[in-house]
């Protein structure tokens, strides 16, 4: 019985960088979050969280750019 979810290897080349920028701005969001909870005193001095949440998200930018790489100038620039 073959599957009906596509694996990520068939994905259209436009959608992946596009899946990467998505999951970035999600943990920026939980970035944002984790600092509101810092300056409520809810998260320990010291905690790890935030510099954790932001190079992961640092990582998330440089895989979509690395997704980019193959793409038409055109397709980058919303032209195609």
């Amino acid at each position: 019985m073959a599957s009906s979810i596509k694996s990520s290897s068939s994905l259209p080349r436009q959608v992946r960088p596009a899946a990467i920028d998505l999951a970035r701005s999600i943990l920026r969001r939980a970035e944002r979050s984790v600092v509101t909870l810092q300056q409520t005193d809810l998260l320990r001095e010291g905690s790890e969280v935030i510099p954790y949440l932001n190079r992961a998200a640092d990582l998330l930018f440089i895989l979509a750019r690395y997704q980019d790489r193959d793409l038409s100038t055109e397709l980058l620039n919303g032209d195609g």
